[in-house]
């Protein structure tokens, strides 16, 4: 299993953020965007930087991994707040980080128009 450091480290090479480009270019954009295991927030600021999307909501098991997101998404000049699952129904227009265990997720899905769950070693399918 790997260490937040050490998914951050991987998450910041050359070739993950080709990776994060190649698959946000494939992401439609309209209504809500929910990302499943958002890690440090890279495609969610692609995302959120297309501007396609009214709310943007990230998820994923780890704190540590949920506050690097918030500090690199505030870093690139994109206003988040963390919030708690039961939240989510009632959340306005924005970006929104919440932790969650995928295999016990009760983030109720179908308020999403668009899910991902992905990593970036998915990204190279789409060159």
């Amino acid at each position: 299993m790997h260490t937040s450091k050490q998914w951050l480290a991987r998450t910041i090479s050359p070739e993950y953020q080709q990776a994060y480009d190649d698959i946000a270019r494939h992401i439609p954009g309209n209504g809500t965007f929910l990302e499943v295991a958002c890690g440090a927030g890279e495609i969610i600021r692609r995302v959120a930087e297309q501007e396609t999307y009214a709310r943007i909501i990230g998820a994923d098991i780890s704190s540590e991994m949920l506050s690097f997101a918030e500090q690199r998404l505030r870093n690139h000049g994109i206003p988040c707040e963390r919030v708690h699952v039961d939240q989510i129904p009632l959340l306005p227009e924005g970006v929104f980080l919440v932790q969650d265990n995928l295999l016990e997720s009760t983030i109720p899905l179908e308020i999403a128009d668009t899910s991902l769950f992905s990593f970036p070693e998915l990204g190279t399918h789409y060159r």
